[in-house]
């Protein structure tokens, strides 16, 4: 049997095997049926929501099917109405009863095993348990926490069930006390989304947003935790794998698509894997055969897997492994194969690729060997921890010009022989802190394009200056002085001086503010850009002026006339570019002004790609400091950057977090705030705006002070906040000396320790507040 699946037509939330596990009910936001499994295949029997319904009820975000009436299902919605149906029922609608107590939306609702009990927890803090042959309200648990995201009766208690909290808390109710629970214990340090009862013994797994699943042994009075799963993502769901005492399957809220089954042996590295699923998995189920599991998710798919169909990704690991401690103690891993193990000779191997492998296995002994390389704590840090926190300590990040910045920090480096890193910074500076950089060099190929051709549009002639131009005067029918080819025109204008060639070929050297106009049919313009007179361009006229030195013996060759010379124009011309026809028009009036159509401009220098580049270079080497701070430095002109360049915020963000996880490790939190604060990415920027929360014990039985700082909640004793000197329970500011733990109001131990050194106790401490 392979795995099969079915397209249902809408996202699914949740499904729900019956007592026989050959049917399984799926439920949405827009979808409520009933499937037959059947061989590993899917058949519809039943449609309880209808495609025309448009109600909140039917808003679902959890099924559950009762256990021992194979007719009755409970559904919860977003709007917080917890519903009943009866298959039995002969009318088109199988709802039976509609509980609106709940004010927010319900999260998860659950059976009892073996009494009509329905229990369900919701966003407004409450469980409530309601019994299905009365029609009241049920009873209610305050769990004065926040929401409380799943709950399951315990199957081997018949008036207890635990529920898991949005801070992270784990719960242990009894039904017959609704106003407290009697076990709270903060499980995770992140909400909790799922958990589920062990089939065989009084073990409870818990899965969190931490990226964690644990297991707890609640047969003691107080919680054991007995293994925790490492997960790569939130985990949405856990189920325990029947007839398999320490495994279970998980999915997760994000990134990871897959069905993952775990080991508790070896929690690194999932046992088994399904996939298939194009989305995030919401719910899974058992079948009472441990090899086979139902799958639904946010792609419309209900999946059923088989193990043969599972993957194993402990088959493809790398059994060699290697990790750095923020000490600089080094730990690796490696296979070791038993030398008493028989290498196969030469023979051996030949016979084997002609003849079938026998069927006997065989098994070769291995052995495993870890080492561990500690850094000897007296020894002084190398020269790359010392050059990082040197360059940590002593660079400037804001609150200079960019200029100043730049050279401040190309001195630093200069000053620890850091020669490529200063210079770096020098080139940061010449380029954006000067007139040469104005943004549009690394503007990218579209917007060039586009500029220049808003450009063109604006400036369709250019004059010559009046220092070039021919002070001459035509009439307004006669055709421009120059006429260029080909197209399409630029904006810019033939002003450069260099145009203008060295040295002319003839005996003299034409100035265009002396021409003689009336001959100008005589007049060509040289290659060279000068104007000479086509006459002296005569064959026989090729010959070298006069050097300062005589020569030593004549020039049997002359030079080649102008028509046999490479084609060229200059060294702002292509080579394929063709010369410019030139027309000279004769005129009786006194001026002739000269018009330019166009003139190739000199392409501006793309800094961008070769910034970045370097950037990429210095994080690649593992140095993301340099690139951190150079990003740091620019402020708002990094955003040329990203441009033309692969450097966008996903490799800033990661040479960010980078730099800051190890300005930590060296205990440079100041400077680790400061590159938080200045970091332009919303996701490092936030970094430091979760609330750090420390809480004080009770003095009496050392429980955490969680509700307020002066009251405990399991001994109700405030003798850890009562002040010294005048006994009553400090419920403002407290202060404490560390060394005798002795405190009070912060008024009152400021008025005692001016006049007194001891501590106001009695116990003859020399308090330091």
């Amino acid at each position: 049997m392979a795995s099969t699946f079915i397209r249902i037509d809408g996202p699914l939330m949740s499904l729900e095997l019956n007592k026989d596990k050959n049917k399984v009910a799926v439920a949405g936001r827009r979808t409520f049926k009933i499937f037959s499994i059947d061989d590993g295949t899917f058949i519809e029997d039943l449609d309880l929501r209808g495609t025309d319904t448009v109600n909140l009820n039917y808003s679902f975000t959890d099924v559950s099917w009762n256990s021992k009436e194979d007719h009755l299902l409970a559904t919860s919605a977003t709007n917080g109405a917890v519903i009943t149906w009866n298959l039995n029922k002969n009318h088109h609608s199988k709802q039976d009863r509609v509980f609106l107590d709940h004010k927010r939306t319900v999260n998860r609702i659950a059976f009892h095993s073996f009494e009509p009990w329905l229990i369900t927890c919701s966003q407004d803090s409450t469980v409530r348990c309601f019994d299905l042959r009365t029609r009241d309200s049920g009873r209610i648990f305050k769990s004065n926490t926040e929401s409380i995201r799943d709950v399951k009766f315990n199957p081997h208690s018949t008036n207890t069930f635990a529920a898991v909290c949005e801070n992270g808390g784990l719960q242990l109710w009894d039904l017959r006390r609704q106003d407290k629970f009697y076990v709270q214990y903060a499980a995770h340090a992140e909400p909790i989304f799922s958990c589920d009862w062990h089939p065989d013994c009084q073990w409870i797994a818990t899965g969190s947003r931490d990226k964690s699943i644990k297991v707890w042994d609640v047969t003691p009075s107080k919680p054991v935790l007995k293994y925790v799963i490492n997960t790569i993502a939130s985990v949405g769901r856990v189920k325990w794998r029947p007839m398999r005492k320490h495994q279970l399957a998980s999915t997760a809220l994000v990134v990871d698509w897959n069905v993952n089954i775990w080991d508790l042996k070896r929690p690194f590295i999932p046992f088994e894997c399904f996939q298939g699923h194009r989305d995030i998995v919401t719910d899974i189920a058992w079948r009472t055969d441990p090899k086979s599991v139902v799958s639904c998710g946010r792609d419309y798919l209900l999946y059923y897997h088989v193990m043969s169909d599972a993957i194993r990704p402990a088959d493809s690991a790398n059994p060699q492994a290697v990790c750095v401690s923020c000490t600089g103690d080094i730990v690796y891993s490696h296979r070791v194969h038993s030398n008493t193990a028989p290498k196969p000779s030469k023979i051996l191997v030949e016979k084997l690729l002609w003849k079938p492998l026998p069927t006997k296995a065989e098994f070769i002994d291995n052995s495993s060997q870890l080492n561990i390389f500690s850094m000897n704590k007296n020894m002084v840090p190398d020269e790359a921890t010392e050059f990082f926190i040197q360059f940590a300590k002593r660079y400037l990040l804001t609150g200079k010009s960019l200029a100043e910045i730049c050279e401040h920090n190309s001195n630093v480096a200069k000053t620890l022989r850091k020669h490529n890193i200063s210079f770096l910074w020098d080139i940061i500076k010449q380029i954006f802190s000067t007139n040469f950089f104005d943004g549009e060099e690394i503007l990218p190929s579209e917007e060039a394009e586009t500029v220049a051709a808003d450009r063109e549009e604006t400036d369709e002639e250019s004059e010559i200056p009046t220092e070039l131009a021919v002070a001459l005067q035509v009439d307004d029918e006669l055709p421009d002085l120059l006429s260029y080819d080909p197209k399409p025109p630029l904006d810019e204008m033939i002003t450069d001086p260099c145009m203008i060639g060295d040295f002319v070929f003839g005996d003299k050297e034409m100035d265009p503010l002396s021409l003689d106009y009336d001959n100008c049919e005589n007049l060509c313009l040289g290659m060279n850009g000068v104007f000479t007179d086509k006459f002296d361009l005569d064959e026989n006229d090729w010959n070298l002026p006069t050097e300062a030195f005589a020569l030593r013996h004549e020039i049997k060759e002359s030079s080649p006339p102008p028509e046999l010379l490479p084609s060229t124009l200059g060294p702002f011309y292509p080579e394929d570019t063709p010369i410019p026809s030139v027309k000279f028009v004769k005129s009786g009036k006194d001026h002739v002004p000269l018009h330019v159509k166009w003139s190739q401009k000199l392409p501006r220098w793309n800094s961008s790609e070769l910034i970045a580049a370097t950037l990429q270079h210095h994080a690649n080497d593992g140095d993301f400091q340099t690139a951190v701070c150079v990003l740091l430095v620019l402020g708002e002109k990094r955003r040329y950057l990203t441009k033309t360049t692969n450097v966008d915020e996903v490799v800033q963000e990661q040479w960010l977090l980078s730099y800051i996880d190890t300005l930590n490790r060296y205990k440079l939190w100041n400077i680790a705030t400061e590159v938080i604060q200045l970091s332009w990415l919303s996701n490092v920027s936030q970094l430091n705006q979760h609330s750090t929360t420390m809480r004080t014990s009770c003095g009496k039985c050392r429980r955490a002070l969680v509700r307020s700082g002066w009251l405990c909640d399991r001994c109700h004793s405030t003798s850890a906040s009562v002040c010294s000197i005048c006994h009553k329970v400090v419920k403002g500011l407290f202060i404490w000396c560390q060394g005798c733990t002795h405190g009070g109001h912060l008024l009152h131990i400021r008025s005692w320790l001016r006049d007194n050194r001891l501590c106001p106790a009695g116990c003859g401490h020399t308090c330091e507040y």
